[in-house]
């Protein structure tokens, strides 16, 4: 049969082993973080370029349907417009009857008179007076 080793116990670690592995975490820590921040930069560029091509199609998807959509519509627009603008020109005429046998007359628009012609102002009595005097001074 075999003949069994003894396990070794490791011996302490002296102190300046303790600080050595501590500097050494820290350093691989440091590394480790400045690469996750230049990763994370990098993927937040690829992030932003991504969500940029995706809006710039979406946008596309959405014109293009807003295109069909009018040109859709456009013809009962028109059709709609036109009926409009004949039924709005009819009215008054189709409706007069209407509203005389109610009681109820449109009142026709009131013309404007024209300003009353007023003579010339009369000079007060007081420069009548003084022009008077002022004639029989002079001759």
């Amino acid at each position: 049969m075999a003949k069994k080793t003894p396990i070794r116990r490791g011996a302490r670690p002296t102190g300046r082993e303790l600080v050595l592995a501590g500097i050494g975490a820290v350093s691989l820590a440091r590394k480790q973080a400045r690469m996750a921040v230049e990763a994370a930069g990098e993927r937040a560029a690829a992030l932003r370029e991504a969500v940029a091509a995706e809006g710039e199609r979406v946008r596309d998807r959405i014109e293009s349907r807003l295109a069909g959509a009018r040109k859709a519509i456009s013809p009962v627009v028109g059709q709609f417009a036109e009926r409009a603008t004949r039924l709005a020109a009819a009215a008054p005429a189709g409706l007069q009857p209407l509203l005389d046998r109610i009681g109820l007359v449109q009142p026709k628009p009131a013309k404007k008179k024209a300003p009353a012609k007023r003579p010339a102002a009369r000079r007060s009595t007081s420069a009548r007076k003084a022009s008077r005097t002022s004639a029989r001074r002079a001759a």
